[in-house]
């Protein structure tokens, strides 16, 4: 795509070129944060605590 820019025309100037590279570089690395900070599907890691059944729930609040 940065070749198009070059020899199309010749009016775009080094600095053109910089911002389109810059916003590259921003758009990765925003994708790449996406990326890592999205919630996986994958079941946790760890030892969770099963959530409490209708009958502990009950028997709870009738004391």
């Amino acid at each position: 795509m940065l070749h198009f820019l070059i020899t199309v025309g010749g009016a775009c100037s080094v600095e053109v070129l910089n911002h389109v590279k810059a916003a590259f570089t921003i758009i990765q690395t925003a994708i790449a944060t996406i990326i890592r900070f999205s919630v996986s599907d994958m079941k946790p890691s760890g030892t969770l605590l099963s959530p409490p059944t209708q009958a502990h729930l009950s028997s709870r609040f009738s004391t």
